[in-house]
């Protein structure tokens, strides 16, 4: 597989644009399973490469690390990427598009190998396909993707494609004719573990209850028109209900011929007005508090419909014709930096991710 694998090795530091003088080469391939990375990244003295992190999904930036970004729709919008890094000890750390829950159980397991070599470092990441959500093409497709590198003892980051230091994500590059693997659709049953964020405590609670919520949204649009029977059950439809504040979808999940037997066959997602225990703005889920304390774009839209040919369809969508929901909203909370807190006493953390349903 690597003998095929596109290969580069143009690194520029960020700022300067120079090519370091430690050079780096990638090897970036894919299969019908997953997307693989092989980085070497030379280091003339590899005895003082910085690699303390062993905690998983904390974040690497005291250390020497590798990071892979992908944009699978193409969009050069920072919500729609989703970043996978390592350091030479193969500690990981992830961010997936639209600031999806960091929990693993929910956005999926990727592995990683790193080792110190007599030169530098080397690493190989192996991310399944399964855990991104990427458009439904049988013609080959171009994602946008970047490998950056920091040289954490020397205080500066290389990058494969150089986005600048105003990180223009329009300059990524281009992952030319990938042949997407064929989606195979399996509708999810989901047990909602996730409580209130107006229940919460803390406000990173309230940020990691707004991810969990998010993921739930995600994962319950894909299943809509999942008719398990094989057929369109009588007064179901794959889309009901579809505004700048609410999306109704139903699906046939355990195939015994109907779209109200089972939890998740039937939802609706809409943005209400606080309740008692949920503060604020609340997103619903079947009449009941999802994600509190929600604030929205000035237009008040959370959800965004597209059709095939990635077209917005507006604010009066037809449902026959939707083929993509983006969920955009931000969660409020107090701000933690008490440095800033007299100016500004509240931030809002914005979450916003897209998913396809496969079933159209």
């Amino acid at each position: 597989m690597w003998q095929e694998a596109a290969t580069g090795d143009r690194f520029t530091d960020q700022k300067t644009i120079e090519e370091p003088s430690d050079k780096t080469r990638f090897w970036l391939g894919y299969d019908e399973s997953a997307i693989y990375l092989a980085v070497y990244c030379y280091d003339s003295e590899p005895d003082r490469i910085l690699m303390e992190e062993t905690k998983r999904d904390v974040g690497l930036w005291r250390d020497d690390h590798i990071t892979f970004e992908i944009d699978p729709y193409h969009t050069h919008n920072w919500n729609d990427f989703s970043s996978f890094s390592v350091n030479p000890r193969g500690t990981q750390s992830s961010d997936m598009g639209g600031g999806r829950s960091g929990k693993t159980e929910w956005k999926g397991d990727w592995q990683a190998a790193s080792k110190v070599t007599a030169d530098g470092w080397v690493t190989e990441m192996s991310i399944p396909w399964a855990i991104l959500t990427y458009p439904s093409k049988e013609e080959p497709t171009t994602l946008g993707f970047n490998v950056r590198r920091s040289h954490a003892r020397h205080h500066y980051e290389s990058q494969y494609s150089n986005i600048g230091r105003t990180w223009r994500n329009e300059w990524a590059g281009d992952w030319v004719a990938v042949q997407l693997p064929a989606s195979v659709f399996e509708p999810e049953l989901l047990v909602l573990p996730f409580l209130a964020a107006g229940a919460a405590e803390r406000d990173d609670a309230f940020d990691q209850t707004a991810r969990g919520g998010l993921d739930i949204m995600l994962r319950e649009l894909r299943n809509a028109g999942s008719w398990g029977s094989g057929a369109v059950p009588s007064g179901c439809s794959r889309v009901v209900a579809a505004t700048a504040q609410l999306v109704r979808i139903q699906a046939d999940l355990d195939g015994n011929g109907d779209c109200s037997s089972t939890t998740g066959e039937d939802v609706t997602f809409d943005l209400s007005v606080a309740t008692s225990t949920c503060p604020g703005s609340i997103i619903r889920r079947n009449g009941r508090c999802l994600v509190g304390n929600v604030a929205t774009a000035i237009a008040g839209r959370i959800f965004t419909y597209y059709d095939k040919n990635n077209t917005d369809l507006g604010l009066n969508p037809s449902l026959t014709g939707i083929k993509r929901v983006k969920v955009t909203f931000g969660v409020q909370m107090s701000n933690p930096d008490p440095r800033s807190r007299g100016r500004n006493p509240n931030i809002t953390s914005s979450l916003s991710s897209s998913v396809e349903i496969r079933n159209r």
